[in-house]
């Protein structure tokens, strides 16, 4: 059963009025095999998509998810991964904090590098962070550049890659798609969402289409709450909404008074 906020009129999934439609019970832990699905993608959007990455690079990235028929979509509208143990999902992962001061000294750009600034940051999973570009994910290695340096990580050993560049500024942009009056935002019981235009509901699953990642299928069962229209848009949250690069201060100089 189901119960509605924000509409007291029957929805419709086509062209519902805002509204939100939620369980009005708790539900038990996804029925899909979260090791066969162990990373969490975010995407700019602030969708969460339970997944395993393919394979990565600056163009495409590639990935199955029990959610999506073919996933393979734009790296330009990723936000960042979350690996096996990371911090910000809502499965059960190895606890460990990020210090503030170290997350913004790693935000802060250097004055000398203002014309080539850091578009990822990488965090191991014992906290560390570094900076610099995410350069190809396969198989269960990373290969990241930082310092002019090119490195291969093991998989293992990170708990997320974050993209940390400054958003873009042309809203027509094709990597720029934000949840509309015309979407339906599902958010699932292990605390991933997911942005689609609903098409139909048959045999117990949700079937939808993204602009970005295609053709959808979602278990009915699965879902938590459904969103309609611009309802609540302005409480959506993402654990990386101020994971973004920013200047560093310009120095304060005094001035001299003449005796």
């Amino acid at each position: 059963s189901w119960k509605f906020e924000g509409a007291m009129k029957p929805v419709r999934l086509s062209d519902a009025a805002e509204a939100r439609v939620k369980r009005n019970r708790d539900l038990a832990k996804p029925t899909f095999d979260i090791k066969a699905f162990p990373e969490l993608l975010h995407l700019k959007n602030q969708e969460i998509i339970p997944c395993k990455i393919e394979s990565y690079n600056e163009e495409t990235l590639t990935f199955k998810s029990p959610f999506i028929v073919i996933g393979n979509i734009d790296s330009g509208h990723v936000k960042g991964v979350e690996f096996a143990n990371g911090m910000f999902g809502a499965r059960d992962k190895e606890s460990f904090t990020i210090d503030d001061v170290k997350l913004d000294r790693t935000m802060t750009i250097p004055r000398f590098n203002r014309d080539n600034p850091p578009s990822h940051v990488l965090v191991a999973k014992t906290g560390d962070l570094m900076r610099g570009s995410l350069l190809d994910i396969s198989g269960q290695r990373i290969q990241f550049e930082s310092k002019l340096r090119k490195m291969n990580i093991p998989v293992n050993r990170v708990a997320m890659v974050v993209n940390v560049s400054i958003p873009e500024e042309n809203l027509d942009n094709p990597r720029s798609h934000h949840p509309t009056g015309n979407n339906v935002r599902a958010t699932l019981t292990d605390g991933s969402a997911l942005v689609c235009e609903v098409l139909a509901s048959k045999d117990g699953k949700l079937l939808g289409h993204s602009e970005i990642y295609g053709k959808m299928e979602i278990p009915i069962t699965y879902i938590q709450h459904l969103t309609f229209g611009d309802f609540e848009t302005e409480n959506l949250e993402s654990p990386f909404d101020e994971w973004t690069v920013h200047q560093s201060k310009e120095p304060e100089y005094s001035k001299k008074t003449s005796p």
